[in-house]
């Protein structure tokens, strides 16, 4: 919610601006397909991705602040954060982009050359780090400013199975749930295991 709006994306292929106190709707702003991700709302813009493969920038009054979209390989799923003037959003193709605020324009992509595994949960940005699980099993560490990784974990072939929730941090610590029914934590800087606890029982 923003100044008494709240903004939900919808499987109705839009995203709907509703008036807080009353239900009524303000406007709505289509897209091309439906839309699973929660709004990031930053320097009053609303920052959004669809199952179009596109990644939107839309203004408070309803209109779309960039010329034309970003569009990637797959469905974006995950909310995005910002990074002073970057949004960076995970996406289905196996990718993080890192854009810029006012144009939409990519100023890196994760990683340079080929593609982790989707990414579906929300990354964590810390300091100046963004932290962010994948299908392939791993969480990945990078230099929000560049897209640089900064650590993985578990390291090299090791695997605790696709992470598809989103990820959390505080104190140092960044958590993570994985499908393999395990919450791990781990230290910030370096990528370190501290703990992990079963949900199996």
């Amino acid at each position: 919610m923003h100044d008494g709006v709240v903004y939900i994306g919808s499987f109705d292929q839009k995203l709907h601006a509703v008036d807080a106190e009353t239900g009524a709707e303000v406007w709505n702003f289509p897209t091309g397909a439906a839309i699973a991700s929660t709004p990031l709302i930053y320097n009053n813009t609303i920052y959004i991705g669809s199952f179009d493969r596109k990644f939107y920038a839309i203004n408070l009054d309803g209109t779309e602040k960039w010329n034309e979209p970003f569009e990637a390989g797959n469905w974006f799923w995950g909310k995005a954060v910002a990074y002073g003037d970057t949004i960076i959003a995970g996406c289905l193709d196996g990718r993080v982009y890192a854009l810029d605020t006012e144009t939409g324009k990519c100023r890196w992509h994760f990683p340079t050359e080929g593609r982790v595994g989707p990414i579906r949960g929300d990354p964590a940005l810390v300091a100046d780090a963004v932290v962010f699980g994948s299908e392939d099993g791993k969480v990945y560490a990078l230099d929000a400013a560049t897209g640089q990784e900064l650590w993985c974990y578990p390291p090299e072939e090791d695997y605790i199975g696709p992470v598809r929730a989103p990820v959390y941090a505080g104190n140092g610590i960044v958590y993570i749930h994985s499908t393999n029914q395990k919450i791990y934590a781990l230290e910030m800087e370096y990528g370190r295991i501290n703990w992990s606890f079963s949900t199996r029982d």
